[in-house]
């Protein structure tokens, strides 16, 4: 949604070409709506505050009726949608066996940022040499040269992870001609060609590969849905099943190989575009920290707490919700009778079974301030869903990512 200021300049802006239109067909008026009366222009700015609030109300797409179905979605744009790139490890040549980097891995750039990656990053003793894009009538041919760089004189295939460009048009292209007009793969190898069987690409899909963290037991398929609009690249890869080819590759003397993928479209790319395509050992990241924990007391007649962040920090979800016992207490010894469980358990019939009978729920809102700027706050609710006014008298600690 646009800022109020976009919506007051306009109507401002409206409001003096109007008066000089005004002033054109009638000349008496001319120095009062010329811009040089003070309490015109007072005026016409008073009435752009109360228009343009208006009309920002009228464009805003009804949040009234479209946030609370959203949040019981736990759709992730309410909340704020952090960074997210693309990382590429590179060997320049001198990696010499398979291994893969887990999912989880942090990595930081120049200025220290923290980025955590999304997916395991699966990493072969290869090198793409070259790209090269032939176009035949109504046919398109793709070839890709690697170099095999490990020790072994026989190498294992594995299929080959490739992020499809940094250009998303090109990238769009890519994997619609590979989803809808592939027809064959073939891999050359010293003089000899392995043939894929009847494998077709297909799109990476399910929870795991969501690039942002999701709640347990949450719908993936929502978020999966929301990130492929407002994070495309982070689902532009696609797999090369090279196993389906060749089990195995004897590369100890010729370390080339070559893979050719037949479309039956022609693709509307350049060489200079393929050039910077199909990149190897890449993985999505996101600008997130692991966990922190904040530690709050419970007031009171009321079930809101807004949460201490920063203007630039954010919230995925909450982890989890512990209450906070003073050391040496005779609960800390027994450990804790009060247990909170996340709001979206509160459903049908399982909010009465017996485990939620000493036990509160949980949940994140993300109400707007006075300036459109997101704030998070903790929700709790008792087990027939009402908001719980009479918190255990102590402190809770939210565990958030």
């Amino acid at each position: 949604m646009k800022s109020f200021e976009y919506y007051y300049q306009r109507e401002f802006d409206y409001l003096r070409q109007l008066a000089k239109i005004v002033s054109e067909e009638n000349p008496h008026l001319r120095d009062v709506l010329g811009g040089g009366d003070p309490d015109v222009e007072r005026l016409f700015e008073g009435a752009s505050v109360l228009t343009g609030r208006l009309k920002q109300k009228i464009e805003d797409g009804f949040p009234e009726l479209t946030r609370p179905l959203l949040q019981k979605l736990r759709a992730q744009p309410l909340k704020g949608l952090p960074a997210t790139s693309i990382i590429q490890f590179d060997s320049h040549g001198q990696g010499d066996s398979d291994f893969s980097i887990p999912a989880g891995t942090e990595v930081y750039t120049e200025a220290g940022q923290p980025f955590v990656m999304c997916r395991p990053c699966p990493v072969a003793p290869l090198t793409l040499v070259s790209r090269e894009i032939i176009h035949q009538i109504q046919a398109t041919k793709i070839i890709l040269k690697f170099r095999y760089t490990g020790k072994e004189a026989e190498w294992q295939t594995r299929p080959i992870s490739l992020f499809l460009s940094s250009d998303e048009p090109v990238a769009d292209i890519l994997m619609l001609g590979l989803m809808q007009y592939y027809t064959d793969a073939e891999l050359h190898h010293n003089g000899q060609v392995y043939k894929a069987q009847g494998e077709r690409f297909e799109a990476r899909f399910g929870a795991s590969r969501l690039t942002l963290s999701s709640a347990k037991d949450d719908n993936w398929a929502p978020q999966l849905l929301i990130e492929s609009f407002y994070l495309p690249h982070i689902n532009q890869f696609l797999d090369l099943p090279l196993p389906i080819m060749a089990k195995q590759l004897k590369l100890a003397e010729h370390r080339e190989f070559s893979v050719e993928l037949t479309l039956n479209t022609l693709l509307p790319l350049s060489a200079e575009q393929i050039e910077s395509a199909f990149q190897l050992h890449c993985a999505p990241v996101v600008n997130m920290e692991r966990n922190c924990q904040v530690t709050l007391p419970f007031a009171a007649e009321t079930a809101r707490y807004p949460l201490p962040l920063a203007l630039n920090q954010g919230i995925l979800h909450i982890a989890g919700i512990e209450l906070k016992n003073e050391p040496g207490s005779e609960e800390e010894h027994r450990g804790n009778e009060y247990l909170f469980y996340p709001a979206s358990l509160l459903t049908g019939m399982e909010r009465y079974h017996p485990e939620y009978d000493n036990a509160g729920f949980y949940g994140l809102e993300t109400p707007h301030d006075e300036w459109n700027r997101v704030r998070y706050q903790v929700v709790f609710y008792d087990r027939e869903g009402k908001l719980m006014h009479q918190p255990p008298e102590c402190e809770f600690i939210d565990e958030s990512i």
